[in-house]
């Protein structure tokens, strides 16, 4: 944090912290162990030390809530499939998402103005509402799990 004051270019540049999250719930991952191979856990140990440890110190101008947009998305008829690998978000809808939420804490942007799809996932686009929805809910509330009753189960086209 003192490097980014003494050598950042716009004096007006600000730090966030990207809160993270939870490994998907069969991830082999070696330090899940640290949290018992518990998905809840380990998002319940993240969010109390941002809590406790990154929210009261004043040099961060906010928090990017990543992890709670993921486990509010897990809520939804999804589930527990957003990685690629049991950590990294995949691809397509899951890193969109963490993508919604980025551009609006650092913007102020208003995520349902948000229609780009990327033509090479074109499922982004049957998920938009849910995505935003879950992203919406984690930056209202960025410590707590939003159900997403509306998406429980997969839409019938």
């Amino acid at each position: 944090m003192d490097y980014f004051d003494k050598n950042k270019t716009n004096p007006n540049a600000k730090m966030y912290w990207n809160v993270g999250w939870a490994y998907q719930s069969d991830s082999t991952h070696g330090t899940f162990k640290l949290y018992d191979n518990d998905q809840m856990k380990m998002y319940n140990m993240t969010v109390s030390a941002v809590r406790e440890v990154i929210v009261p110190n004043k040099r961060f101008a906010g928090i990017i809530p990543s992890g709670t947009a993921i486990q509010n998305l897990r809520t939804t008829y999804l589930g527990d499939t957003l990685t690629r690998d049991g950590y990294h978000m995949n691809y397509g809808f899951g890193r969109y998402q963490l993508g919604l939420v980025w551009c609006s804490v650092l913007t102020g942007g208003d995520i349902d103005a948000v229609d780009y799809i990327p033509s090479q996932y074109p499922d982004v686009k049957e998920l938009l509402p849910l995505l935003k929805e879950s992203a919406r809910s984690a930056i209202a509330e960025p410590f707590k799990i939003t159900d997403s009753a509306s998406f429980s189960t997969k839409p019938t086209p």
